[in-house]
């Protein structure tokens, strides 16, 4: 592809050219790990098996803290071995078992823009803004004016900024990166890149009155928007947008400071391309894995202390398919495969997991305790008050193991212990019928086993559940 460069070479009433091809940028980065139990400080992503091998985590006090590899970059090799068809697993174990020099080849794999264009003089508004969290952050455009230099390029809200004018970036304040805009004068050149946590989906919407399939939810005014539903006949139903997400741009505007009907006006006025960019919430992240078959184990455990309080993380299994995922031990689960999981109790956040075959997605945040949303009733869902809390025994697996191995010794009389139920789980009591604590009937009293084990207002707790 041929691209103008001069201004003379432009089309007249032009002032814009963009130009989105991938770029050159391979990365060698060796450093000296000097025990196979020495923590690299670097994570691993991958979709599914077929995928490539992506930078998922960099910790900033890890070994490649201070080298060129960047988050987002697809790994070609570690110590000399290629990693093309490797698994997520297989390629961290190389770096755990590698002793003295560690060298990792990776390049970037998302496209990266490189948009011109003629800046008539220093006082001339760019009609670009870039933000940044903090110093040690990277800086991301975030806002682009309908009628500025850079409106007709392949510059979106959301990018990195890589470059300006051939001058890096990378350990530039917001301010600085600024005023290298401001005082250029002729050619400008802006080189960014999506970043790794980045999600962006494009849909056709056909008419205003097309219904989108996609809510937003927002707890207060300043608060992030995040992704609320998907619709599984919606226009996103396909797309790597996932429930639990924060909203970053819709169309090319950054939707920070909107309220949540601001949002949802903006998406149902949409007609055409709608481009919808979203991240993990702060702290957050988006997990996939791939699993697969029903019967293998994930390695995450989940629980809930009350039935009106959030599905969360209790355990994750360092062997287990989120072990280097990104989601943390206390965060709370948002979905599960596109499944909100605020509605549901911790078994059947559970039955999710164990049903799930081929890609799996969890998104996570940190935990938010909001007791002020939480329904005042102690009883479980779709139970009415009045009833008690106690304890409920019954033959689980625990009971089963115990009858088999009297059965081992004993013969058929030890099939004697299934009289004696050693599982134990929260039960409550109304009337003469008993309830589990996610409200699924459980029988009638004397049928049911039930002992009273606390009063009214002491909330069960429900065991993490491992899968």
């Amino acid at each position: 592809m041929t691209v103008s460069t001069k201004k003379d070479e432009i089309a007249e009433g032009e002032t814009t050219f963009a130009v989105a091809e991938p770029l050159p940028s391979g990365v060698i980065a060796t450093v000296f790990k000097e025990s196979k139990d020495q923590k690299c400080g670097i994570r691993f992503r991958q979709k599914s098996p077929d995928d490539p091998i992506t930078i998922l985590s960099l910790a900033e006090d890890g070994l490649f803290a201070n080298t060129d590899l960047r988050i987002g970059m697809q790994v070609v090799s570690v110590n000399g071995t290629d990693v093309d068809g490797f698994t997520r697993r297989k390629a961290m174990n190389l770096l755990k078992h590698a002793e003295g020099e560690l060298t990792v080849v990776a390049q970037f794999v998302a496209a990266s823009v490189v948009a011109t264009v003629f800046k008539e003089s220093k006082d001339q508004k760019c009609g670009i803004h870039f933000r940044q969290k903090s110093p040690d952050d990277p800086i991301t455009i975030s806002s682009l004016a309908e009628d500025g230099l850079f409106a007709n390029t392949d510059l979106r809200i959301g990018m990195q900024v890589v470059s300006i004018n051939g001058t890096d970036v990378d350990g530039f304040t917001r301010r600085k990166a600024m005023k290298l805009l401001k005082h250029t004068e002729g050619e400008l050149t802006v080189v960014a890149q999506s970043v790794a946590a980045d999600f962006i989906a494009t849909v056709f919407k056909e008419s205003k009155d097309q219904k989108c399939g996609i809510g937003f939810r927002q707890n207060s005014p300043d608060d992030p928007i995040t992704i609320s539903s998907l619709a599984e006949d919606g226009l996103f139903a396909n797309t790597d947008l996932r429930i639990g997400m924060q909203v970053v741009s819709l169309n090319g505007t950054d939707v920070a400071g909107f309220t949540k009907n601001k949002a949802i006006q903006f998406v149902r006025g949409a007609v055409g391309e709608l481009t919808v960019v979203a991240q993990p919430v702060a702290g957050g992240a988006v997990a996939v894995v791939f699993k697969e078959s029903k019967d293998q184990k994930c390695g995450i455990s989940l629980k809930q202390d009350h039935p009106s309080d959030a599905v969360s993380i209790a355990r994750i299994s360092s062997d287990g398919l989120f072990a280097d995922s990104g989601l943390e031990v206390g965060m709370q689960v948002m979905s599960i495969n596109n499944v909100a999981v605020e509605n549901l109790t911790n078994h059947q956040a559970v039955d999710v997991l164990k049903e799930a075959e081929g890609k799996l997605t969890v998104v996570g945040q940190p935990y938010v305790d909001t007791p002020a949303l939480k329904s005042s009733s102690n009883a479980p869902p779709g139970v009415a008050d009045g009833g008690i809390w106690g304890k409920n025994r019954y033959v689980g697996e625990q009971t089963q193991m115990l009858m088999c191995l009297a059965c081992l010794c004993c013969g058929i009389p030890g099939l004697c212990v299934g009289f004696c139920p050693q599982d134990e789980r929260d039960a409550y009591r109304l009337g003469s019928r008993i309830y589990d604590a996610g409200g699924m009937v459980l029988g009638d009293i004397p049928k049911v086993n039930f002992v009273p084990s606390r009063q009214i207002n002491a909330p069960p707790e429900q065991a993490g559940m491992r899968r």
